[in-house]
């Protein structure tokens, strides 16, 4: 699906979750540095630039909403932010949106959903790159 590996921060707190998530990840080529909660998603998004971040909902010490606009506002991270949440509810993604998400995921986490996201990350944030010859 992509042209080289993506370097994806995986913001989620529940290991099931997580190793599924980079399970599936893996399976596109992706690279997956995974962050156990906000605050230290903040810490490691100062360091590394990533190609996408996957944000879950319900985190301890620091929401995603709330990580989501500090990576935003504070930090000034400009990769897709792709929220995942279990909640369906239209005031959460609308919230995920407010704060600077991109796209919304719903939980739990299947292949074709997780395919559907990454599908939308190429059309509206990978074409846009510039194509790099070979140096």
């Amino acid at each position: 699906l992509f042209s080289r590996p993506l370097n994806v921060l995986l913001v989620e707190d529940n290991h099931t979750n997580a190793f599924i998530a980079q399970a599936f990840c893996k399976k596109y080529g992706m690279v997956v540095t995974w962050a156990k909660d906000g605050l230290e998603a903040i810490e490691m998004a100062k360091t590394i630039t990533y190609d996408l971040i996957l944000m879950d909902n319900q985190l301890p010490n620091l929401g995603g909403v709330e990580t989501t606009q500090q990576l935003r506002g504070e930090i000034g991270v400009s990769a897709p932010i792709y929220a995942c949440t279990a909640d369906a509810q239209e005031s959460t993604r609308d919230s995920f949106m407010a704060a600077g998400a991109n796209y919304v995921i719903v939980k739990p986490i299947k292949e074709e959903s997780l395919h559907r996201a990454f599908i939308h990350f190429k059309e509206h944030y990978q074409s846009a790159e510039p194509l790099v010859g070979n140096e």
